[in-house]
């Protein structure tokens, strides 16, 4: 079933109506070099037995050669696909669904070289491929995502047993693991999964405008995720607790980011340096709360220096009508370059006096700790982690209940008309880019302060990239932002799972997860997501 997973890559783009999109081909490229990396990773020659009804078997051999022409015959379609677009011809179908399905072989047979697959799960490898084309064509994104859940999860699923565990030893309350069958629970939540599509859209069909509920998109994303740990947990347990918690933690960065991006370009500011202000925030509070011995001016100084850098930021796109996105990328340059610097001559030989802060402790609600599930989920978590849960709906309040944030999201559509009415548009954009800066390098405190305790270089590892695709995927809004976020910490987190269980999908493919993740969900939003309107537009006073 592994090789349904790029799948979701190449057909997610297919979705849209406009036919000439280069949205198509770019997914094709994806699918060319997933095929390459397969083929790259190596299966060497050891050959595919493919058990037949019965007692009957074929052997494949020569897999890596079989692989690599796969993968050039993805990458011949792909540049087709280019050069058709290129000259506005639409993508013929045909030429979607052989790339596709040379793909799906190339992954195939880097996975099972040397390993026995029966024809029932070939034969569910392939439906699940054409399955997933036509309902993207259908249904959109979630067609897709609903067919490799029923194909990849259900019929191409392992008939085993998988127990979902929902205590762990330390809880006062504990529940007993729910065992179940991972091919037939593949099976219900892909039904569940594709009627949730078709639901969507004929909402979608309908017209007028109607958009689907957001329910049926989240119910599609769920059983997703539930078919998939259950598919990599078959024949083992599930430790739910841990893949909840360390979602959590591995996305609270990545949360502080987004929001500070939402309430930049709602002002109408594009605060490309978040990744800086993450890395800043994460130097600076290392440094200064080991100096100090105190965990809260680690905190402080990392909210100052983000908030200096937005200043920065904000001084050369409103005043010098700088280029926001050229004046962003300097400033995460400068931020990799200065804390490398220190980190050499300073912190690496000098770790225990600067660069030995600590980490705040785990604080348990009384009482709502002990929920299961919920409470270590929730209610036990540092104190970074709590004011996330608390900041996500605050900015929320003020950006969508409150005359302050009105004015904000004014800025961000309209300069002009605020300007009308006596709103003064640049000092506004100013200190509210401040205010979101600090947000970011308190989101840099809690790589350090709030996770691991010391620095290291580039910890930061493209967060704030990250932060900026969620901002899209969560169409300007906190909460969906937020929660965009945490899906990227559940496939970080899921990586680390699945290495743990023994999982046969490649280490490769499970480390470029989350960010293929980030890279399909953008493409496909872009174009259908509407920023503000005046987002990284300078504006003059006439």
């Amino acid at each position: 079933m592994t090789s349904l997973a790029p799948t979701v890559a190449v057909t997610s783009a297919f979705t849209t109506p406009k036919a000439r999109s280069w949205s198509t081909p770019i997914a094709l490229g994806i699918g060319a070099v997933v095929a390459i990396l397969a083929w790259g990773s190596g299966g060497g020659p050891a050959p595919i037995t493919i058990d037949l009804p019965g007692n009957g078997a074929i052997e494949l051999g020569a897999t890596s050669v079989l692989s690599l022409i796969s993968a050039l015959l993805a990458l011949v379609g792909a540049v087709y696909a280019f050069v058709l677009v290129g000259r506005r011809t639409p993508v013929p179908f045909w030429l979607i669904l052989a790339v596709v399905i040379v793909v799906v072989v190339a992954v195939d047979l880097r996975i099972n070289a040397g390993t026995h697959v029966s024809v029932g799960t070939l034969v569910g490898e392939i439906g699940g491929v054409i399955a997933a084309i036509l309902l993207g064509r259908l249904a959109g994104v979630g067609g897709v995502i609903a067919a490799v859940t029923l194909f990849g999860f259900g019929f191409a699923g392992a008939w085993q047993q998988v127990r979902f565990v929902w205590s762990e030893p330390t809880n006062l309350i504990q529940l007993d693991p729910w065992a179940v069958n991972s091919q037939l629970l593949g099976l219900i939540v892909g039904v569940l999964a594709v009627a949730a599509a078709i639901l969507s859209w004929r909402y979608r069909r309908a017209g007028d405008g109607a958009k689907a509920p957001i329910w049926l998109s989240l119910v599609v994303g769920l059983t997703f995720l539930v078919g998939l740990v259950a598919w990599v947990g078959s024949g083992g347990d599930i430790p739910v607790v841990f893949l909840l918690t360390g979602a959590i933690g591995l996305s609270t960065a990545v949360v502080f980011g987004s929001l500070a991006g939402v309430i930049g370009e709602r002002v109408g500011i594009v605060n490309i340096a978040i990744e800086g202000q993450l890395l800043g925030g994460a130097f600076i509070s290392a440094v200064v709360a080991t100096v100090t011995h105190n965990l809260v001016l680690g905190l402080l100084a990392a909210m100052i220096i983000g908030a200096l850098l937005s200043m920065v930021l904000a001084v050369f796109a409103i005043t010098y009508l700088v280029d926001q996105v050229v004046v962003g990328v300097v400033l995460v340059a400068l931020m990799i370059g200065v804390t490398n610097f220190f980190y050499s001559a300073a912190l690496s030989d000098n770790s225990q006096t600067l660069n030995y802060p600590g980490t705040f402790d785990f604080l348990p609600i009384p009482l709502l700790s002990d929920i299961p599930v919920l409470g270590p989920v929730l209610f036990d978590q540092r104190i970074t982690t709590y004011v996330m849960f608390l900041l996500v709906p605050t900015v929320w309040f003020v950006l969508f209940k409150t005359r302050w944030g009105l004015r904000i999201r004014a800025l961000g559509e309209h300069p002009l008309a605020a300007d009308t009415v006596g709103i003064n548009v640049n000092r506004w954009r100013f200190w509210t880019v401040t205010v979101a800066g600090a947000i970011a390098g308190f989101g840099g405190a809690a790589l350090t302060l709030g996770s691991i305790g010391p620095f290291v270089r580039e910890m930061s590892a493209g967060q704030g990239f990250i932060a900026l695709a969620c901002v899209i995927l969560g169409r300007w809004n906190p909460f969906l932002a937020a929660a965009a976020a945490l899906l990227f910490g559940f496939s970080r987190n899921f990586r680390i799972w699945a290495g743990q269980a023994g999982s046969t999908i490649p280490p490769d493919l499970i480390a470029m997860a989350p960010y293929l993740v980030t890279l399909i969900a953008v493409a496909v939003l872009v174009g259908r997501a509407v920023a503000p309107k005046a987002v990284g537009r300078p504006y003059i006073k006439e």
